[in-house]
């Protein structure tokens, strides 16, 4: 699952806002023409 907290709860909350970073980067260039 998407969800599952693997065992290293650093990495967690480490990946999270990193994914978070990279979603909204792509989503500002993937909306200009």
């Amino acid at each position: 699952a998407v969800y599952s907290l693997p065992t290293d709860s650093d990495d967690q909350l480490h990946s999270i806002p990193l994914a978070l970073q990279k979603l909204f980067y792509d989503l500002q260039f993937t909306d200009r023409p």
